[in-house]
């Protein structure tokens, strides 16, 4: 009968909201969820770990009762403004209740008031400090070097140029990214230092070649290039490094002791 019915399907929605219940208890990340009167409806066990607050000291209490920290706070503010436009929103901040902690919320609508869910960003954003520290040590050691250093990706695309190899060139960096330095190599070396390149990148050969580049006021100059493989964590090449030598002042020595050798061999040759 009718009865039965509605006492079934209030059982089944009982028994979807504990188990939807169940389900955010045991996720990883913070969440929380608030009534229209900004008062705690659910708080996950997470939340309860990094606010330092229990789950019965916080469920039935206002936001600012409960957390008197969070009064006239963004967090407010934010979750007032999601109860007014029934919009989500997203707010990057430090945390209120553990100081030094970063963190991501989203907030969004429900029918009873809005959800929150929080993620701590604290660890993410350490990493990302310590790669542009070392990215910032990286270049300041690069760029007291004598040789232009290059990178590029395993495929063969340069992905990075020093500052020495931009003020050699004289040609903006967008202008030589990818496959588009091959340009500033002379005409006569061009196709050799590309089969040289890809050959070496496919792992044939070691990355050793000598070539002529273009300088800024058109002279071109014998470089040694050579290239090293950066292994990643799984033992593939995750980046190259290489650094190309300007040994102009060897090859014309080269030269000179080669031409003073013809010209002694022809003179002996003539007695």
């Amino acid at each position: 009968n009718m009865l039965d019915e509605q006492r079934r399907t209030s059982e089944q929605l009982i028994e979807a909201q504990r188990q939807q219940a169940a389900i955010l208890d045991g996720i990883g990340d913070i969440f929380y969820a608030l009534d229209r009167d900004l008062r705690f409806t659910f708080f996950n066990t997470a939340a309860e770990r990094f606010t330092r607050h229990s789950r019965s000291e916080v469920v039935g209490r206002r936001l600012t009762e409960a957390m008197p920290e969070t009064a006239g706070s963004m967090i407010e503010s934010l979750f007032k403004r999601v109860l007014q436009t029934r919009r989500p929103k997203r707010l990057e901040m430090g945390s209120l209740t553990r100081p030094g902690r970063w963190l991501d919320l989203r907030v969004f609508p429900t029918e009873e008031g809005i959800g929150v869910a929080v993620i701590d960003l604290t660890d993410q954003r350490a990493a990302e400090m310590a790669l542009r520290e070392s990215e910032s040590r990286f270049r300041l050691v690069v760029e007291t070097l004598p040789q232009l250093v290059w990178t590029c990706l395993p495929d063969g695309r340069c992905d990075y140029l020093s500052r020495q190899w931009l003020e050699y060139t004289g040609v903006p960096v967008e202008e030589q990214l990818g496959t588009r330095w091959i340009e500033l190599v002379h005409p006569d070396d061009r196709e050799q230092a590309a089969r040289h390149r890809a050959g070496a990148l496919a792992g044939e050969h070691d990355y050793d070649i000598d070539y002529r580049i273009r300088r800024y006021d058109g002279e071109y100059r014998w470089f040694k290039t050579r290239g090293l493989p950066v292994l990643g964590s799984e033992g593939r090449v995750a980046h190259w490094f290489g650094t190309s030598t300007d040994i102009q002042d060897i090859v014309a020595a080269r030269e000179l002791q080669a031409s003073l050798r013809q010209q002694l061999e022809a003179q002996v040759a003539l007695r």
